[in-house]
């Protein structure tokens, strides 16, 4: 009969509408499809312990490992050489309380956070001496642990991420 047919077919045209939309930009987004990074790529980053930290549980690799094959044009070594390199520059503005070096080249959510700590710090009668150059720090490590991808807004620009570097 005609009604069963239609019952049977609603999964049928279900299934096919969750699998055309697409999921990770959004319902209904208008956002062209984003082109992935090569397997081969991530496999490698993956497999290198200088890039990406290797005490990460296997849900958090894992995790990692998708959400970098979205990062497609992303230059994993170039950024933590990058990183590597801002550390020191940026602790030492903090200290200084250098708030107008430090607002291009961090988020506002992360400056407050570093505003709030140096208050912190000085209410504790704590205080940072600075002696020398950027050579009074020693970087340990600098290797991806988390990867995200946020969610485009006014303020946010599609295809932007977060990069956690321990």
């Amino acid at each position: 009969d005609a009604i069963s047919m239609l019952r049977s077919a609603r999964p049928i045209r279900l299934a096919q509408a969750a699998t055309s939309r697409r999921i990770f930009w959004g319902r209904g987004s208008s956002d062209p499809p984003r082109p992935l990074a090569p397997p081969e790529t991530v496999d490698a980053w993956m497999a290198d312990s200088t890039l990406i930290d290797p005490g990460l549980p296997v849900w958090r690799r894992a995790e990692l490992w998708l959400t970098l094959r979205m990062l497609h044009g992303l230059d994993l070594e170039d950024f933590l050489r990058g990183a590597s390199g801002a550390y020191p520059v940026v602790l030492r503005a903090m200290y200084n309380r250098d708030w107008p070096v430090l607002e291009p080249l961090v988020s506002e959510q992360c400056l407050d956070a570093m505003q709030a700590t140096m208050e912190d710090m000085a209410r504790n009668a704590q205080r940072v001496d600075l002696a020398g150059d950027e050579s009074d720090f020693q970087m340990i490590s600098c290797r991806l642990s988390r990867a995200q991808i946020l969610q485009s807004d006014s303020e946010t620009p599609a295809g932007s991420c977060l990069l956690h570097v321990s």
